[in-house]
């Protein structure tokens, strides 16, 4: 389009996955050709903002216009949604040049990265085993997980959810 962002598939503004219902969500964000970066909303009804997580942004001017889109279709009635931090999964660009523009648009968010390489941006350093300390509901937590493959710093991170599905 006009202002060089790659327009989404036309369905992906209404997909998410509800993680814990009511109160956390991931939304699928495509960057470039083949890439996706995600988008953790957490409805914290505590704070003046919704808390967001961005994992692997490649690229802020395509995600920046989709958060308010998301926003728009899925949080209307709510505050708008807040940056809080990104994870990055290794340190090449497809997955980390958006770091810059995040940072900018929301000077204040945590961008993790391995400490094993150097990512672009990265203020909060992680280690193999981390729990990751993110704008989460007490009940779920993000766990780094070091897997040497693509990079020799990958992470993968791993979301977990204590929610009693007995009833």
């Amino acid at each position: 389009n006009q202002n060089g962002t790659r327009k989404q598939h036309s369905r992906t503004i209404e997909h998410r996955v509800e993680v814990i219902p009511g109160i956390l969500y991931i939304h699928m964000i495509s960057q470039f050709m083949d890439n996706l970066c995600y988008l953790i909303v957490h409805l914290d009804y505590s704070k003046p903002k919704l808390q967001g997580i961005v994992i692997d942004c490649g690229d802020a001017t395509a995600l920046l216009p989709m958060i308010e889109q998301i926003h728009r279709h899925h949080y209307h009635d709510q505050p708008d949604i807040e940056v809080m931090s990104v994870l990055c999964t290794h340190k090449h660009h497809d997955h980390t040049a958006g770091n810059k523009g995040i940072l900018k648009a929301f000077p204040d968010v945590k961008i993790f990265g391995g400490a094993v390489e150097r990512v672009p941006y990265a203020n909060e350093l992680v280690k193999h085993d981390t729990i990751l300390s993110l704008p989460l509901p007490a009940n779920a937590s993000i766990r780094a997980i070091a897997v040497p493959s693509h990079t020799r710093g990958s992470l993968i991170y791993q979301l977990t959810t204590n929610i009693d599905n007995s009833t």
